[in-house]
């Protein structure tokens, strides 16, 4: 957008549309060049161009960049005549330089700008200085300098470095164009002067070096007769930005724009404007009071349903639980008849008693039989094969699973040997004696007894008459 009309380009499209703004009405331009292709809620993207902006160099902020759009204003109240509430503000940082170039532009033609869109049904994204796009447009050279001028406009010097612009000139004391069809005025000498002091500058100012080449881009004149007038008169070689361009600088730019919209250094349209997304709109509360009664209505209309159908089943199951509580009465009182008396149960008890007894007692005569019929003379015909010269029985106690024998021996160590051998006769093979008691009588005769069941304290060592006999040699006789 110039000051001279509006033009429209779409992304990655070369094709550009213009509208002229007469009597200022940029507003009226602007619509009648965007209405025909407006797709609501698509993003529109703004490129104004130098006489819609004004530009300071300052020191570089010691703030975060994302807080320059706010803090700016501040920066700049002191070489600004509007108010810091007035302005909308942008920095570039230039390179290698410490400074920052301050873009500021009039916060009312931005809200006007805005509204335009909006009763389009459009969104606005960016406003992006035009000189941006064209440091952009100088793809081959490290360093450029662009005589860039428009219509109804004045000539101005812009200089970029790695595409940034670093410095601006508008040259007020020559009015455009200097090139009147074949005829080349006075004036070109004038604007070779002023272009040479711009260059000089540059030339003193730029750590790469001297300046050698000059671009130019101007409306209403030829840009090959313009180009070779400045280099007959200037010590760089001038040429055209593009080669025979046809259409304004204006088309140039939108084209340009197009191509590469890409992630612009500076953007005039802060998040703080952009207008804040309304979470309860009026068309929204009602839309959810609406889906709140239906929903309302709807829970009431399934618990009343449910409820008709929950008071059916408790009078069902409440009548059936009345037969079964009479059903129940009814197996209680059939139960109480069939309870045994207390007198038939004592006398079950007795019986029982009675024949637990008689068993105990046919049990015991049992044992008796079976112990008569095994008897005790194999147990002491194999003691009377085992006789010994140096042993000699005196009492002996037998019943069904014990056996002590006592008597006496002519020495101690005969008798671990003479048990050991109850293993060759078959009555006495299992039986096993816990303990072995050896000593002597008041005639000093080795005395011994021999018992199955153990006796309070055990066997540790017997000493007698100087012989030692401990429980390990009586368990291996017995084995």
């Amino acid at each position: 957008m110039q000051s001279d009309g509006v033009f429209l380009s779409e992304k990655g499209q070369l094709k550009v549309s213009n509208c002229d703004i007469t009597a200022n009405n940029w507003q009226k331009a602007l619509e009648q060049l965007l209405q025909p292709k407006a797709t609501k809620g698509q993003g529109v993207n703004v490129v104004i161009g130098s006489d819609l902006y004004h530009t300071y160099q300052i020191d570089t902020p010691r703030i975060p960049k994302s807080e320059w759009p706010q803090a700016l204003p501040f920066l700049l109240k002191d070489v600004i005549s509007e108010r810091v509430t007035e302005i909308v503000a942008d920095g570039l940082e230039l390179p290698s330089l410490n400074k920052t170039t301050a873009y500021v532009i009039q916060k009312s033609w931005l809200l006007q700008l805005r509204g335009v869109l909006e009763n389009l049904g459009l969104e606005l994204s960016q406003i992006i200085p035009e000189e941006l796009f064209w440091a952009r447009a100088q793809k081959e050279s490290h360093s450029a300098v662009l005589l860039q001028r428009s219509r109804f406009h004045h000539y101005r010097v812009s200089a970029f470095v790695e595409q940034l612009p670093i410095f601006h000139r508008t040259i007020r004391s020559v009015s455009g164009p200097v090139i009147q069809g074949e005829t080349i005025g006075l004036d070109v000498d004038s604007l070779a002067l002023e272009l040479q002091r711009s260059l000089d500058y540059l030339s003193s100012q730029l750590k790469t070096g001297g300046v050698h080449a000059l671009q130019v881009c101007c409306d209403e004149e030829s840009e090959n007769q313009l180009a070779e007038a400045l280099t007959a008169r200037l010590n760089v070689k001038v040429k055209p930005l593009v080669s025979e361009r046809t259409g304004w600088s204006g088309a140039l730019l939108a084209q340009i724009a197009s191509e590469q919209l890409e992630g612009p250094a500076v953007n005039l349209y802060p998040s703080y404007l952009k207008p804040k997304q309304e979470h309860f709109t009026l068309t929204r509360v009602a839309s959810v009071m609406a889906l709140t009664v239906t929903a309302a209505v709807a829970v009431y209309g399934y618990i009343s349903v449910s409820t008709v159908q929950l008071e059916s089943e408790l009078a069902q199951s409440e009548s059936r639980a009345d037969s079964l509580h009479d059903e129940l009465s009814q197996q209680k009182a059939a139960l109480e008849s069939h309870r045994p008396s207390p007198v038939k149960v004592a006398a079950v008890e007795r019986l029982k008693q009675e024949i637990a007894a008689k068993k105990d007692a046919l049990d015991a005569v049992d044992d008796y039989d079976k112990e008569q019929q095994v008897g005790y003379s194999s147990v002491m015909n194999s003691l009377a094969t085992l006789g010994r010269n140096d042993i000699s029985i005196q009492h002996i106690y037998l019943d069904k699973s014990n056996i002590d024998i006592s008597g006496l021996a002519r020495n101690a160590s005969v008798i671990p040997n003479w048990v050991g051998q109850f293993k060759q006769e078959q009555s006495l093979v299992g039986r096993t004696f816990k303990t072995l008691k050896i000593g002597r009588n008041t005639n000093d005769v080795v005395t011994f007894e021999l018992r199955t069941s153990p006796e309070n304290r055990s066997l540790d060592t017997v000493v007698n008459a100087g012989e030692k006999v401990d429980a390990t040699q009586v368990l291996e006789a017995q084995q």
